[in-house]
């Protein structure tokens, strides 16, 4: 593959990071108005731990899927460097070389951590007691 096609695949890359972000983000918020919205969920404990379980098996999918695509990332990175069109252009190299390297994980783990715990315990999180 010539240095073109390594460089698009490298903006494909971040391009699914950000679709993951994007589907992380829209679940999360789905799911806390879900249970801050909908009386039904919000005071039945069994409907929100099925709903805690399943929102942590989609965020531990997710993570996975973010990890997978940031190897795939430094790989091709990897790949485009050592290219011989990226050897030829020196002052393409230094411009680019912020955009074609990939996130560390420590600039995606700690945050999709973060926001997974806050939405189980909000809706792990004891509701209104019951009407009397």
């Amino acid at each position: 593959m010539n240095g073109d096609g390594l460089l698009a695949e490298v903006f494909r890359r971040s391009d699914q990071l950000l679709a993951a972000w994007a589907v992380h983000a829209g679940v999360a918020v789905a799911v806390l108005a879900l249970v801050l919205a909908a009386p039904a969920v919000r005071d039945d404990r069994r409907a929100r731990r099925v709903l805690a379980a399943a929102f942590a098996f989609l965020a531990l999918a997710n993570l996975e899927g973010m990890l997978w695509v940031l190897k795939q990332w430094r790989a091709v990175a990897d790949a485009l460097r050592d290219s011989a069109a990226w050897e030829a252009g020196r002052r393409v190299q230094a411009d680019l070389a912020e955009v074609v390297d990939a996130p560390h994980p420590l600039w995606v783990v700690p945050f999709h951590l973060v926001l997974d715990a806050f939405v189980v315990w909000v809706v792990l999180r004891p509701g209104r007691p019951p009407a009397r």
